[in-house]
């Protein structure tokens, strides 16, 4: 007979009995070792005397000691009278200490408030869907077996024993009276055990929690586990909300296909029922941790995303600016083309004033040799390299007017517009040019002729306007 003060395995203290049932006792003790407080659960010799309950028992021990979730309880360690460590003749289970109280302590004092069992039911059924996840079926699903903690989470415990406990018979005295409660028909029926078989019983634990009696009573375990075959539980009273009571009535169907298909749908549906209210002082589940930073983040990376849309405008008016490209030009297009005919008209006037001085030589030569001799050679070295800049704008208005082939006057005319990139001042370069070659009589006499005789009598000015239109479609 273990007393307090017991030492197990040379590291864990008992040092005081918490619960009794028909496998064992639980003790609250110590880990000597770590310095930690612990809960041991004891087998009985007599139990641990089947070979197969003891193998079932340990993998079950191995099983949950890598499982980590915090609705379950944490397993740390195992031994055995064939294990290192074990007394003769007993197995115990070295698992976390839980501050709280079990369910079954609760629901001693009658019924409780739908609220707070179905926000027990919730967190109980995400903890059993992890642990269906991870491939194991609890199978002993009571209210001794729930711990509430106190500030309102849940537990769920004695995941390797219960398993363990399905090899018992239903007659077996005190084995099996707290599971039949709240046994599954197919468990009664010894047919195949799922995880609907744990909804079922979770479905069992609500309705005894809301009405304050089990769903099923009888005089002994058998009975009683039969009833869960054959019969329907009492309806709950009517000031439970019918959504509860539908609620439990499908966590408690007869046939597992007509429960819900996962614990997790279970945990949905309880926690919707449960309502906002009565979660937000619950810590410390899975179910509750996703849900609550779901609602920042959809505000939070909003606001980030919009300062760097506003440093796109700066950059585009310097990038416009410093190259001087198309983006400025379109305003200045008029502009260009009344340069470009103040031009061609100076030009016809110093052809025509060139060919009265000259009348011996033949019409081709003047006009070669006007070229160099109108167009001072500073002004041809300035205009070399401003054509590229002129022809984007150029070629779409004077293009449609003229057209020539000589490729000698492709300078003339881009010379006199390269005044246009300063500004718009351009119109003051054209009549400081003129004086430095012809005298002062040249503009008497274009006034006079060039309206007339341009459209008529000047073949040449047209090529060579038409020079500098195809020289700059040439170009780009």
């Amino acid at each position: 007979m273990l007393t307090a003060g017991h030492l197990l395995g040379n590291r864990y203290r008992l040092d005081e009995r918490i619960a009794t049932g028909g496998m064992g006792d639980v003790w609250r003790g110590t880990d000597v070792v770590l310095g930690r407080v612990i809960a041991v659960k004891v087998l009985r010799s007599n139990m641990m005397a089947d070979p197969e309950f003891a193998a079932r028992f340990y993998g079950e021990a191995r099983m949950m000691a890598a499982f980590r979730h915090p609705g379950v309880v944490e397993v740390y360690d195992y031994a055995s009278a064939n294990e290192s460590g074990g007394e003769e003749g007993m197995a115990y289970l070295v698992m976390a200490y839980v501050e709280g109280e079990p369910l079954s302590t609760r629901v001693k004092q009658g019924p409780m408030p739908v609220t707070e069992v179905m926000s027990i039911v919730a967190q109980a059924a995400d903890a059993l869907h992890a642990a269906h996840e991870n491939g194991t079926v609890h199978r002993d699903v009571k209210p001794g077996n729930l711990i509430v903690k106190p500030n309102g989470t849940v537990v769920l415990v004695d995941f390797g024993v219960a398993r363990s406990a399905a090899v018992t018979s239903v007659t077996a005295v005190n084995a099996i009276v707290g599971t039949a409660l709240y046994m599954a028909p197919e468990q009664v029926a010894k047919g195949n055990v799922s995880a609907a078989t744990d909804i079922y019983a979770l479905g069992a634990v609500a309705y005894h929690c809301i009405a304050g009696e089990p769903p099923f009573d009888g005089d002994n375990a058998l009975q009683v586990a039969l009833r869960h075959l054959e019969d329907e539980p009492e309806p709950l009273p009517e000031h439970v909300p019918l959504e509860v009571r539908e609620l439990i009535q499908k966590a408690m169907a007869k046939q597992p296909a007509d429960r819900f298909q996962t614990a997790a749908e279970f945990a949905e549906a309880a926690f919707a029922a449960a309502g906002p209210l009565d979660w937000k002082r619950l810590t410390g589940t899975s179910m509750v941790a996703p849900l609550s930073p779901a609602a920042p983040t959809r505000a939070v990376p909003m606001p980030r995303d919009l300062p760097p849309a506003t440093p796109p405008p700066p950059p585009t008016g310097p990038s416009s600016t410093s190259t001087g490209l198309t983006p400025r030009r379109p305003p200045r297009s008029q502009t260009a083309l009344l340069v470009g005919v103040i031009a061609l008209l100076v030009l016809a006037g110093g052809l025509a004033f060139a060919i009265a001085l000259r009348p011996d030589n033949d019409a081709k030569s003047p006009v070669d040799n006007t070229v160099p001799g109108g167009v001072p050679s500073q002004q041809v070295d300035e205009a070399t390299p401003d054509p590229t800049d002129q022809v984007s704008e150029v070629p779409s208005t004077r293009s449609t007017t003229t057209r020539g082939n000589s490729p000698q006057r492709t300078q003339t005319p881009s010379a006199t517009p390269s005044t246009t990139p300063p500004s718009l001042p351009t119109t003051t370069r054209p009549t400081s040019r003129p004086p430095t070659t012809p005298p002062t009589t040249p503009p008497t006499t274009p006034p006079t002729t060039p309206p007339t005789t341009p459209p008529t009598t000047t073949p040449p000015p047209p090529d060579t306007g038409g020079d500098g239109g195809a020289a700059a479609g040439a170009n780009p």
